[in-house]
């Protein structure tokens, strides 16, 4: 059987996880608010474990109900100056104003970083669309 990884573009890992970018090949869990730092562990000790259980990237993320603040945590580590919200008929559109320096991180390759905030901010939230300032 063929390994999902295999692909350098990525493809197979799109028609087995539809949805899920193509690019991102990778664990995101989403944690209660408050509940970040038990997530970590002391000395990241559960971070490390899970990244090595799973043999992928993990991703933690703390959920907020405020839009502006979910979208804040989805950007960390990178420095983002300010995330507003335009409504439109079908839900939210979030700008991001974000460091110049962090401005390429943030969208990442081939807009990987970005894709993925763009899903966990429209899956949680009703937020139709993120644009970077």
């Amino acid at each position: 059987m063929e390994s999902s990884r295999s692909s350098p573009s990525g493809s197979r890992i799109s028609k087995v996880f539809p949805g899920v970018p193509a690019r991102w090949v990778g664990v995101v869990f989403i944690v209660e608010k408050g509940q970040l730092g038990l997530a970590i562990g002391s000395k990241a000790k559960n971070l490390v474990k899970l990244r090595t259980l799973l043999k992928k990237t993990v991703k933690l993320v703390e959920y907020d109900d405020d839009e502006k603040r979910f979208i804040f945590n989805l950007c960390k580590p990178y420095k983002v100056k300010d995330v507003h919200l335009e409504e439109t008929t079908d839900g939210f559109v979030g700008k991001i104003s974000v460091e110049p320096s962090d401005k390429s991180k943030l969208i990442g390759k081939s807009g990987a970083n970005i894709d993925l905030i763009r899903k966990m901010a429209h899956r949680h939230h009703a937020v139709k669309d993120i644009q970077i300032l």
